[in-house]
């Protein structure tokens, strides 16, 4: 059977049947540009505040009704209360006149209880400020008045359509219904074009997006709108996706990939750009959707223009017609066709029908399928989140939608041309990676600077549309013809996952501006390196089967274990058994060394805690009690009035004042005071510290910044330490590492306690940090390279994480005892002389010996392990061939390069990177915000640590008894979901909150023990620890961000969980990508690894 394309060849890459084809289609295109978006502007929110009544009231109190708030450092009438209207109309009565005779902050607010007036200065009516039909009818037949009168059951009737304050999140929730609907209509369109064609579907859907915009402007109610939103969504992305996949069907190769890219896209993007256009001149929201419904009638002449798609015709064994269409076609381009076009063999019926469970029965599809739908999602989620803000940009909306739509023609002609030169792969990665790296710099402009913020966010805009065009043409490449729809319709499904959360990532901008931009940027980034797994397209044919495509895009997992004529390690030394005394001091002689990193590893969570603190209004400072009481001024955090921690009333007007007998709140007004900082230090509370490094060094206020720093400095130094200690490892033995890494730990904690400032302090804690992690994973290799596999397993749990929590369980009750930090640090610092036996008990590893061609010496090793376990060995350990091959690997030198040098072995050190930075983000943040925590932060330590206990527990039965992949994606889906959870507490229930953050830290903590297991098997002995340095250093950036993670909680409490249960959620999908080691050997070789992985 020939492929279609050599079949179709005689009717050339161009002529009159391909452009008029292509034309048609791309017309089509038009109408979701058109109906895509106009939420913007139908559903933007205009200015507004509380109505006044016409009641009596004095022009002054009438300006002054509504109070000032401050958003986003600027002060701003308040759009949700007002002060209460019988006070203030008492006040005006009595010629009290507001600010002067009346302090007006000390006033009662309350609600919009009349409504509100909605600003006309840009639309004169969206679904925001609309009145429902209804209640002019009300008007009309109950009071029989006109349309002015006030009743108060037309009152309430006019609260339906108000969608702000309490009801304002049913604006972003109007968006997620259109999404929704693309969810509903991605889903069915694939299954209905694959079964009864392309065509009908596409005008199917274009007949349903007319009625339901039409019908939708004739919406009574917010809920008839939503409902009516829906189908629009589902029709409009059954219409793209079906039309996408006809044009890609229909057309030539060498059209494709411009109908795909500037086709598809730039008449999407025209009838965007022309959107804004149409909205500016009709600024009534149920006129301007009846006049875009009327649109779509220009399309029922195209029924009998646009042909079928002939390879769809073919899979459902309808040759005949396919044959039909291809003649017209050869007759429009003034060709010969053939007598037979296709073959008999190929008019054959499918035996089988393709749905989408399809898609989820071979390995490879699921994995091709799962990396698609994570893209999707990001990009979706980036690509409708900054087109739904452009109305909340500074500047004209219709002028910023405008633009937004402009930035996403150069983003096209670019694409296009790139498309037909570049590799798919590296496209896509580099505008995923633009667009998500312009984004999270957006936070870092100045308010001032608006202009700026918004030619970053046209740039961001301008990645996401690259690689808008780019995933669509790069999905529908990698499916064959019997399953393209449905690959591309589950792919679009999980967009539709990022298109309904995008109008609340926006929506979270009301609490921080900043938020949308660090969310969508950080998953855009995060997916930029899932997209490097997927095979490249780039020059290979459409494949029409599954088993085209599989032969196409080999992946690169693979489960299968060939077998060697040299013999495993373990097969080795089988004769030592499983458990002897040999076994057991090592292990208790490993995990003794660990306690201290236990012990010592966090401690800065108490060493560089801020207790709360104001600031010092100095004793000798001649103002009365009243005034010094009053002095610090408060402010709102997280909804409750506090004493202001970085500011002060003006000392020198507060003495005036106090020298005068002027009484504060009775003779002046304090709010009106000037403020000023706090110029004569802080007063730090020491109710449980006695001194931290906050208190020594006055790391508050505009030096907060320097806490966090301090820790991220600290893992940076664990980052420089994991990577040279892998190489030094590797290259001169686990032995000497290990010990050398433990002096400078020691060593430098000792140094850390006669700092004189803060800048000596972080420096030798960036020393504290390259020790004090790198002599835990030397530990961790040593123990698992010298143990057998069934107590390698117990090792890798309760020996080497059971040890750090027991260490890490033992430090809240001694920074309990010793409260001041500099004494803290004493036993911290004491706690290396552990170290000094195990120098006695432990020897180098044998596995790492015979890498390196030292075969004496490791038989010498095992020889005494025989001895001590009472086992005799056998004559010789190690075969000919074995010392042969042992010989060869020691003439090979391995470095960090070499986890470059094949394909599988960078993927596989990727997606492990991935992982350990997932999960140290979040296991690390956790641990640092336990003195945040609501409550005793010695308690909440104790508590964090005691969690570890049953979580290694659980994660050495797992790992026992349970695949590798169960058991890394149940704990990591466990903590990512109790974290998310942790922010949808009421602030009342503090213990709720504080309870599912230790079950997060547990799923976390068992994911962590879980993860070095898995790293550790897949790579060979020959560069494991090079390749655990590369993961553990990978994971520093993970530990070198979280401090900054729970810094974020400053400004928005519930950012830190959202973004850490997100990444856990994530790795919890990701690691199902890595190749299955449970039961297999240890590989030794970098060869031996490569059967495991393919």
């Amino acid at each position: 059977m020939g492929g279609y394309d050599e079949d179709t060849a005689f009717l050339g890459q161009t002529g009159p049947y391909f452009w008029t084809a292509f034309f048609l289609l791309n017309t089509v295109f038009l109408s979701t540009g058109f109906n895509g978006l106009y939420i913007v502007f139908v559903g933007a929110t205009p200015k507004h505040h509380c109505l006044i009544p016409d009641v009596n009231l004095t022009d002054e109190w009438r300006n002054a009704i509504i109070p000032f708030t401050m958003v986003d450092g600027e002060e701003v009438q308040d759009q949700c209360s007002r002060y209460k209207l019988d006070v203030v109309r008492n006040l005006s009565a009595g010629g009290y006149r507001p600010g002067r005779d009346v302090n007006l902050t000390s006033l009662e607010k309350e609600g919009c209880l009349d409504g509100w007036y909605y600003s006309k200065e840009i639309y004169q009516s969206t679904i925001v400020s609309e009145v429902s039909i209804n209640v002019h009818l009300c008007f009309l037949n109950k009071t029989g008045q006109n349309l002015n009168s006030k009743s108060l059951k037309c009152e309430s009737l006019l609260s339906q359509w108000d969608l702000v304050c309490d009801n304002q999140w049913k604006s972003p929730f109007a968006s997620s219904t259109l999404y929704g609907g693309f969810l509903i209509g991605s889903l069915i369109s694939g299954q209905l074009s694959d079964r009864f064609g392309r065509k009908k579907t596409i005008f199917i859907s274009l007949g349903t997006q007319c009625l339901s915009v039409l019908l939708q402007s004739f919406s009574y109610s917010w809920t008839m709108f939503c409902i009516t939103f829906l189908f629009v969504g589902a029709s409009q992305i059954a219409i793209y996706i079906s039309t996408f996949v006809l044009g890609t069907e229909v057309l030539s190769n060498s059209l494709r990939v411009i109908f795909t890219t500037l086709g598809a896209f730039l008449f999407y993007c025209i009838g965007y750009m022309i959107l804004p256009w149409i909205a500016y001149g009709i600024r009534e929201w149920r006129t301007l959707l009846a006049v875009l419904a009327a649109t779509n009638v220009v399309y029922i002449p195209l029924w009998w223009f646009i042909p079928e798609s002939p390879r769809w015709l073919i899979t459902q064994g309808r040759v005949e017609e396919a044959e039909v269409v291809i003649r017209e076609a050869a007759r429009k381009n003034k060709v010969e066709a053939p007598p037979v076009i296709f073959r008999e063999s190929e008019a054959t019926p499918p035996s089988k029908t393709y749905t989408i469970l399809d898609v989820l029965k071979s390995k490879n599809l699921r994995c091709i399928t799962f990396m698609g739908l994570v893209l999707w999602m990001a990009i979706n989620m980036g690509y409708y989140g900054l087109s739904l803000n452009t109305s909340n940009l500074s500047g004209n909306p219709y002028m910023n939608c405008f633009l937004s739509a402009a930035t996403e023609v150069p983003a096209y002609v670019v694409s296009t041309w790139l498309l037909k030169k570049c590799s798919r792969r590296v496209l896509l990665s580099s505008f995923l990676l633009l667009g998500g790296g312009v984004l999270l710099l957006i936070q870092f402009i100045p308010y001032t600077l608006q202009y700026v913020s918004l030619a970053l966010e046209m740039t961001g805009k301008f990645g996401f549309t690259m690689a808008f065009s780019i995933v669509y043409i790069y999905t529908a490449e990698l499916y064959p013809t019997v399953l393209r729809n449905v690959g591309m319709g589950m792919c679009s499904s999980a967009a539709r996952i990022g298109s309904i959360t995008a109008p609340y990532v926006i929506y979270l901008g009301t609490y921080n501006k900043a938020l949308p931009y660090i969310l969508m940027g950080s998953l855009t980034a995060a997916s930029s390196v899932v997209n490097i797994f997927l095979p490249e397209t780039l020059n290979k044919e459409l494949p029409e089967t599954v088993e085209q495509m599989q032969e196409c895009f080999f992946f690169f997992f693979c489960d299968t274990m060939i077998n060697s004529k040299i013999r495993d390690y373990d097969s080795i030394t089988s004769f030592l058994g499983s458990w002897g005394p040999f076994q057991r001091r090592i292990f208790l002689a490993l995990a003794l060394s660990i306690l201290p990193n236990g012990f010592i590893g966090i401690y800065i969570v108490f060493v560089g805690d801020t207790p709360p603190h104001e600031c010092l209004v100095p004793d000798n400072f001649s103002i009365s009690e009243m005034w010094r009481n009053v002095t610090i001024p408060l402010e709102k955090v997280d909804g409750t009035m506090k004493r202001s921690s970085c500011s002060r009333l003006n000392l020198e007007i507060v003495r005036n004042y106090s020298e005068n007998a002027i009484l504060p709140n009775v003779d002046v007004n304090v709010s009106a005071i000037p403020l000023e900082g706090c110029l004569d230090g802080w007063k730090y509370s020491k109710a449980i510290y006695q001194s931290t490094i906050v208190t020594e060094w006055d790391l508050v206020c505009d030096n907060a910044y320097k806490t966090p720093l301090t820790s991220s400095i600290h893992y940076v130094g664990v980052l420089v330490g994991a990577f040279l200690s892998g190489q030094m490892s590797d290259r001169y033995g686990r032995r000497p590492a290990l010990f050398l890494m433990m002096a400078l730990q020691t060593v430098a904690i000792t140094a850390q306690i006669f700092s004189p400032n803060w800048e000596v302090f972080t420096f030798i804690f960036l020393l504290a940090g390259a020790g004090g992690f790198s002599n835990y994973v030397i530990a961790f290799v040593l123990g698992t390279e010298i143990l057998n596999s069934k107590a390698r397993v117990v090792f890798c749990s309760l020996g080497v994480f059971m040890s750090s929590a027991l260490g890490y369980m033992a430090m809240p009750p001694v920074a309990y005892s010793l409260r001041d930090w500099r004494m803290l640090l004493i036993p911290m610092a004491a706690s290396g002389l552990i170290y000094i036996p195990v120098w006695w008990l432990v020897p180098e590893s044998p596995r790492w010996l015979l890498s390196r061609g030292r075969v004496e010496e490791a038989e010498a090793i095992l020889k005494d392990a025989a001895k001590k376990n009472n086992v005799v060995p056998p004559n010789a350990i190690f075969t000919q061939a074995e010392i042969e091959d042992a010989m060869t690997m020691k003439e090979k030198k391995y470095n960090i390069s070499v986890v470059q040098r094949t394909c599988n072995i960078f993927s596989l050190t990727l997606l492990c990177s991935f992982l350990w930075i997932a999960i140290t983000i979040s296991y690390y943040a956790l641990i640092l915000n336990t003195s945040n925590l609501h409550g005793d932060p010695y308690i909440n330590c104790f508590l964090s640590a005691v969690t570890e206990v049953p979580a290694y527990i659980i994660a050495l039965v797992l790992l026992q008894f349970c695949s590798r992949h169960l058991c890394q994606s149940s704990t990591l889906f466990l903590g990512g979901v109790m974290i998310l959870c942790v922010h949808l507490i009421p602030i009342d229930q503090p213990w709720v909150a504080i309870l599912l953050e230790m079950l997060g830290k547990f799923g976390v903590t068992s994911a962590f023990c879980v993860v070095y297991t898995v790293t550790s098997e897949v790579f060979p002995t020959v560069i494991r620890n090079t390749a655990m340095g590369c993961c553990s250093m990978a994971a520093r950036v993970g530990t070198i961000i979280s401090p900054f993670i729970v810094y974020l909680g400053r400004y928005f409490k519930a950012l830190p969980y959202i973004l850490m249960g997100t990444l856990a959620i994530s790795g919890a999908l990701m690691c199902l990508l890595l190749p299955e080691t449970f039961g297999k050997p240890l590989p030794e070789t970098i060869s031996e690894m490569e059967t495991i992985c393919g």
